[in-house]
């Protein structure tokens, strides 16, 4: 059996345990924002104030980079890591310029991975067949526009 001293100290390490937890309960949640963890000294636009702070000492370029599949890699399950480590730039993105004129009418910006240019296939991930979906319905919700004909068949 535990003999009167061994309880007495249990007793003590009970009581300090549960008074450092608490202090720690307190002190954990007013730490962060003592060190700013948690708060943003940005506004909603950082992103465009920081591309027109870079774009004021010229063109922002960027390669445009493609990594080639191997034989065993897998064009249909996008979980699956390619063996592949070949890459090659294809080209360079250039922008010299905000674009304020767009998602007026019917220039509406859509990033779909299945609208492609002649002599470029999306692959046979099921995923892109779903996204080209969902790609139109944020379109819709954040514009009010139909996915128009000029979308890719599912």
């Amino acid at each position: 059996m535990i003999d009167r001293l061994t309880k007495a100290q249990l007793s003590i390490f009970a009581v300090i345990t549960a008074i450092t937890l608490t202090v720690m309960a307190i002190f954990y949640l007013r730490l962060p924002a003592t060190f700013g963890i948690g708060t943003y000294g940005v506004s909603a636009d950082f992103l465009t104030e920081e591309l027109n702070t870079r774009l004021a000492q010229g063109p922002v370029r960027f390669d445009y980079r493609v990594q080639i599949a191997g034989p065993q890699d897998s064009t249909i399950d996008p979980s699956a890591p390619w063996r592949s480590v070949e890459t090659v730039t294809v080209g360079t993105l250039e922008i010299t310029g905000l674009d304020t004129e767009r998602e007026h009418g019917d220039d509406i910006v859509v990033f779909d991975p299945m609208r492609v240019t002649d002599g470029i296939e999306p692959s046979d991930d099921p995923v892109l067949r779903f996204r080209t979906l969902a790609y139109s319905a944020s379109v819709k919700l954040r514009t009010g526009v139909d996915r128009g004909a000029e979308a890719p068949p599912v």
